[in-house]
């Protein structure tokens, strides 16, 4: 049961956090979202998610978005190297489709 969990550790929580992903970064464009990461100083990678509500005004799909991200992230968390990652979803962002967001 722990390996379904998404523990603090791998979050960034705090806006200094995603600042710096947005200043010393790198930008990766995708079809319905941005991917921006850095280098951390960690051992493990961190994600941190923003989806607003230009992308849709239900919180229950903002939600869902956040649910498949961190699902693809944490089946992909144990090949990554240590980096911090932002995922900004877009109102393009698509439902049909987990494959998008792991592909990416």
């Amino acid at each position: 049961m722990k390996e379904n969990n998404f523990p603090r550790r791998y979050r960034l929580l705090k806006k200094i956090e995603f600042i710096n992903v947005r200043r010393h970064g790198f930008y990766v464009k995708s079809q319905g979202f941005n991917v921006q990461y850095c280098e951390n100083k960690l051992k493990h990678p961190r994600l941190g998610i923003i989806v607003s509500k230009k992308v849709d005004k239900r919180a229950s799909r903002r939600n869902l978005i956040k649910r498949k991200i961190r699902e693809s992230f944490r089946l992909l968390s144990k090949k990554m190297p240590p980096v911090d990652i932002v995922v900004l979803a877009k109102d393009k962002f698509t439902f049909h489709s987990k494959y998008i967001i792991s592909d990416s």
